[in-house]
């Protein structure tokens, strides 16, 4: 009987050894289609991560998998950046919604959106080192 405790819950730290976070991932994202990737998170990175950053003219969204569950918010004069964790399946599913639809347009891409980024950058980064 003893042995038969012991079989089982060695079992079962194996099977929690095999578990991984199902978390969103995306990189400078405009839009919320374009933050619908999934990723397994396992070992070293089990938390998923969520970075906003609410520009003057845009709002960019990073997804991720992360080693440490930080939250944090910063803010600037025309710049403010939140980052978020959690810890099970798809839980970073913060949106940014129709917050770009105006300068980015509905697809979220094309020359157009991409030269409005650029611009934006450009002017932020002019506003942010003087």
């Amino acid at each position: 009987m003893k042995t038969l405790v012991v079989s089982a819950v060695l079992l079962l730290g194996m099977v929690q050894l095999g578990y991984s976070t199902k978390c969103y991932t995306c990189t400078m994202a405009l839009s919320d289609a374009s933050c619908m990737q999934v990723a397994n998170c396992t070992g070293a990175t089990p938390y998923c991560g969520t970075t906003k950053i609410d520009g003057f003219f845009m709002t960019y969204m990073n997804k991720f998998c992360s080693a440490a569950c930080v939250s944090a918010s910063q803010n600037f004069t025309v710049v403010s950046a939140t980052e978020t964790c959690c810890s099970s399946d798809l839980c970073n599913n913060e949106m940014i919604g129709d917050a770009n639809s105006v300068f980015v347009g509905s697809g979220g891409s094309g020359s157009a959106g991409s030269a409005l980024l650029l611009v934006t950058i450009s002017g932020l980064l002019t506003i942010l080192s003087l």
